[in-house]
């Protein structure tokens, strides 16, 4: 989805509300028969919920509401994608409709040459990254949450990539031959609400960002992507050694692979309260993640 301020143009039908509800009830005319109870299966069923959850959004004014945003926000967001869409965030959540996990992107970072370049470089997604999430969460604080707090108090936010950048170039500090920095296995990862203890770093590195010197937290090992993930599970109340058998091959999903063996643990130090995890059936319905 691209964040823009007129709304989402498919909550419409081109033809207009009622040239669709028409149709539509033609369509429900035709094959409802197949839809309730259906003799060709439980997909059948399924795939009509899923129509009909589609279906809910078109011509709702909450929801419509939500998508939609004034100049004014787009201006102080940094009037960009990703500024944008830290706007849709903020208005999904303070709505309230039953959202639980968000994701935003934002591109630009792969500066193998020019790193730093007056006009370009890291500059630019940098400063779209501070406005947008700056204003994301500076709004969520002052918004009222479901419990008591605010809503950054209830949203857990997360932010990284896939992989750091280079501070050598082999074995002497810097920049690489063009200016920039490659890719490096390791990276840091940004934790803000839902109960993290903020102003504070997890652990040290050497002074260039190398190498990690103290992983700072209970496993005394470096915190690998699994580890993040068994820690937002945990945050928002989730069994994170569950494993699934309701795929359609039976296979088995586990949500952390490998942690139900003791492979993988949540990072608790990020938090200020003791983290309990609770069994999938009982998910705390206030709380809710947004990453990058």
């Amino acid at each position: 989805m691209t964040a823009a301020a007129g709304g989402l143009s498919n909550l419409a039908n081109p033809d207009g509300q009622t040239t669709f509800e028409k149709r539509y009830q033609m369509l429900l005319d035709l094959d409802n028969g197949l839809r309730a109870n259906s003799p060709l299966g439980e997909s059948i069923v399924d795939m009509d919920g899923f129509y009909q959850q589609s279906k809910s959004m078109m011509y709702n004014p909450e929801i419509d509401a939500v998508f939609k945003f004034t100049t004014a926000d787009q201006q102080r967001f940094g009037n960009s994608g990703f500024g944008n869409s830290c706007i849709t965030a903020r208005n999904l959540v303070k709505a309230n409709l039953g959202t639980r996990y968000i994701q935003i992107n934002i591109g630009g970072w792969d500066n193998h040459t020019n790193i730093y370049a007056a006009n370009g470089g890291i500059y630019g997604p940098a400063g779209q990254f501070d406005k947008g999430l700056g204003n994301l969460m500076m709004d969520l604080a002052s918004l009222p949450g479901v419990n008591g707090g605010t809503l950054l108090d209830e949203t857990l936010i997360v932010a990284m990539g896939e992989f750091g950048r280079t501070v050598r170039n082999g074995s002497t500090p810097g920049l690489n031959n063009t200016q920039g920095r490659d890719h490096y296995f390791q990276h840091f990862t940004f934790f803000a609400g839902g109960g993290i203890s903020g102003g504070r770093v997890i652990g040290s590195t050497t002074a260039d960002g190398f190498a990690v010197l103290d992983p700072g937290w209970s496993q005394n090992r470096p915190v690998a992507n699994e580890d993040i993930a068994a820690t937002i599970y945990s945050a928002l109340g989730i069994d994170y050694t569950t494993k699934r058998l309701d795929d359609p091959f039976r296979r088995g999903f586990e949500y952390v692979p490998f942690a139900s063996e003791g492979a993988w643990y949540p990072v608790l130090e990020l938090f200020t309260r003791d983290l309990k995890p609770r069994p999938r059936s009982t998910p705390r319905g206030s709380n809710r993640t947004i990453g990058r």
